[in-house]
């Protein structure tokens, strides 16, 4: 069975396509964008947490001018810095951006949509690692809350990011549920 790619070799073929797409598309294209997120992503996987955060800055600045503040693929930059910040162990500076993001989740696609409730569970556990955890609960409670009314109670396959066991550090533990954490891209599929 063949290795997988490392994690920088991963990066290196991210750069073709986004150089790929730059040549193509042009540099403010929607796939462009994109691919310059999964080169952010692979770099915050690949452990060089100030390259991602300065690239996720770059696409917030590209998203607003292209797509507008208020795009749900520009919301899902924002969510995305944060998350670039929140990797690289300043959690405080994620917590202003994820509240922007949710901010706007809410208020664009929605309250119950999967992208708002992933986004609000972002921001609970940067509360946490801040030793917040009064700002955190209630977040990870109403999340929770939010998801078991919109999908009924319980999910078909491995809830992203948000977990009962998010609740734990703080001595709350409802259920046991798997955690995947990731970068989302937010044009693709409409997963952000």
């Amino acid at each position: 069975m063949e290795e997988p790619p490392s994690a920088d070799d991963q990066v290196s073929d991210f750069e073709r396509i986004l150089a790929d797409r730059e040549r193509t598309l042009g540099p403010d294209h929607p796939d462009t964008l994109l691919a310059r997120t999964n080169v952010g992503g692979a770099c915050q996987q690949a452990g060089h947490p100030d390259r991602a955060v300065r690239l996720f800055e770059q696409i917030l600045a590209d998203g607003e001018r292209v797509l507008g503040p208020d795009h749900p693929g520009t919301l899902t930059f924002r969510n995305n810095l944060a998350g670039g910040h929140e990797a690289a162990g300043d959690p405080a500076r994620a917590i202003p951006l994820y509240e922007r993001a949710l901010t706007g989740r809410e208020r664009v696609i929605g309250p119950d949509d999967l992208r708002t409730l992933h986004c609000r569970d972002n921001l609970a556990r940067a509360h946490e690692l801040t030793d917040a955890p009064a700002q955190a609960i209630p977040l990870h409670e109403r999340t929770l809350s939010d998801r078991e009314r919109t999908l009924g109670g319980a999910c078909a396959k491995p809830c992203p990011k948000l977990t009962a066991y998010s609740l734990w550090p703080h001595g709350l533990v409802l259920a046991a549920s798997p955690v995947r954490t990731g970068i989302v891209s937010p044009i693709a599929s409409g997963h952000a």
